[in-house]
């Protein structure tokens, strides 16, 4: 039996000395696991203390280091080494970093489509429910375990993420999304995953996914608790729900650029098969503003059916360097129609019946084409600003009614327009000052009778009015244009916008 003195106790067993210092981590009465280390070698015993220490730490773990508690050298040994203050005696201990500003750090975050559907309607069925619940406590851990990567489920139906390196939280994001696949989307066993004793009860789940990370400017912050907080984890989470708004029939998975470029370096170094197959291109959406943050998003293209993007990506990046020089006068407009042009040309083919002013007309991309060749035309040639911007918005009506209409370029499609549009009602009624001073230029004496009478037949007005716009006597038109977009050029910058998840 141990003599217990206050802190004068001598030992005689290791399964003394354990239930002693479990009593002691029970009451916190440690900070940090070094200084466990410290008491235990400042008691008087007899015997070797490493296999105490070691057993003690596990026991630390489970009740410190939140997230992280399942986490170890030999299975996680890159996050191992990027999480953990080690010790120098015991390397296969150590103390959770709290505040991580490094690079190698990645976070990710999945929701899933239609949990709160499936639980509602499976609630007569708990085998069902048990094998979704199984899945996801311990199912998506082995998969993410297989790739180095940590793995919680949390709030029910969302999982988080946590890796050392892009590859790997990349390939174990596809692996999660394959094995909630009812068809399997991956036929590399490297990458693919199989639910196998899940798959006869549980449907096709969808995944949305926000990856973050490789930034020195995105801090983890880990609590006392080993709760995961901080810059890195609100960037995940906003991509998800990005993702989630852009895609919620479809998996989808958005990167910032960091987790794209390391990426892509990672395997410059060692290939993995996951690069080496192709099973992943990267396409950009350039920057989205998330409340006062604004992040460059890149989409993860992995589904055959969105390959297609591919060839709109150019129009697209050309659309971004406009509208980041400001070029409303120069090119926003044309290269915003070409992207539409393109988008429709490339896409799967569609066929939408709509109704316009009473009559049903058929909305394919050879109608789209023809439009878009009438507003570069009315904006360049004729410089006919105001059926330009209104040729845009029917454009747009038109593009609304497409349910397969990528939902990134037709966000930018309503950002653009909206901007333009804002100013055609002044720019309308200011060039209406210029027809008047200038209508014995423009017209004859025949217009000139019927312009001063055009409040009986407002269809010939507007008529005239559009004539007048394209007339080469207006030789201010161009510069009361470009005036008026540089009077509201603080006020035209188009922001892809994305709202916050409710409960992140």
């Amino acid at each position: 039996m141990s003599v217990l003195l206050g802190e004068y106790m001598e030992f005689k067993t290791d399964s003394q000395l354990f239930v002693h210092i479990y009593n002691k981590i029970m009451k916190n009465e440690f900070s940090e696991f070094d200084k466990v280390i410290d008491y235990i070698q400042s008691l008087k015993v007899n015997f070797n203390v490493d296999n105490i220490i070691k057993a003690v730490f596990d026991l630390y773990k489970k009740m410190n280091w939140g997230f992280f508690k399942d986490m170890d050298k030999y299975d996680f040994l890159k996050l191992w080494k990027e999480i953990v203050i080690i010790n120098k005696k015991y390397n296969d201990c150590g103390d959770l970093k709290r505040n991580i500003e490094i690079s190698n750090i990645y976070v990710a975050i999945l929701d899933i489509h239609g949990y709160t559907k499936f639980c509602q309607g499976s609630k007569n069925n708990l085998s069902r429910l048990h094998s979704l619940d199984e899945f996801l406590q311990n199912g998506v851990k082995k998969i993410a375990k297989e790739e180095g990567t940590l793995a919680q489920r949390e709030r029910g139906d969302e999982i988080l993420l946590v890796g050392a390196s892009a590859t790997a939280v990349l390939n174990t994001v596809l692996g999660i999304i394959n094995s909630f696949s009812k068809k399997r989307i991956f036929q590399d066993d490297a990458i693919a995953r199989e639910r196998s004793s899940h798959s006869i009860n549980l449907p096709g789940f969808k995944i949305s996914a926000g990856i973050g990370g490789g930034n020195y400017t995105n801090p983890l912050i880990i609590t006392q608790e080993g709760i995961l907080s901080g810059l890195l984890i609100n960037i995940a989470a906003r991509l998800q729900a990005r993702a989630n708004e852009l895609s919620p029939a479809q998996s989808k998975i958005l990167v910032t650029k960091s987790v794209q470029t390391n990426f892509m370096n990672e395997n410059k170094v060692t290939k993995s098969q996951l690069y080496k197959m192709k099973v992943l291109s990267f396409f950009d959406h350039g920057p989205v503003e998330f409340k006062s943050l604004s992040v460059t998003c890149v989409e993860g293209v992995f589904r055959e059916e969105d390959k297609y993007k591919i060839m709109f990506e150019e129009q697209l990046r050309t659309l971004f360097q406009s509208l980041n020089a400001q070029l409303w006068k120069q090119k926003v407009f044309t290269d915003l129609i070409d992207l539409i042009d393109q988008t429709c040309k490339v896409m799967p083919p569609f066929n939408v019946k709509m109704s316009i002013k009473g009559n049903e007309q058929a909305v394919t991309p050879a109608l789209i084409s023809v439009l878009c060749e009438k507003a570069k035309e009315l904006y360049e040639k004729y410089e006919d600003y105001i059926e330009a911007v209104n040729m845009l918005g029917k454009i747009t009506q038109r593009l609304e009614k497409i349910e397969d209409f990528d939902r990134l370029v037709l966000d930018y499609v309503r950002s653009v327009f909206s901007r333009y549009n804002e100013i055609l009602d002044s720019f309308e009624k200011t060039l209406e000052q210029e027809i008047s001073k200038n209508t014995h230029l423009i017209f004859n004496e025949k217009e000139k009778i019927a312009y001063n009478n055009i409040t009986r037949n407002m269809e010939l007005y507007d008529k005239l009015k559009s004539h007048a716009r394209r007339s080469k006597a207006l030789n201010k038109r161009k510069a009361i244009w470009n005036t008026f977009i540089e009077n509201n050029l603080s006020n035209m910058k188009s922001r892809i916008q994305s709202q916050k998840n409710n409960g992140i």
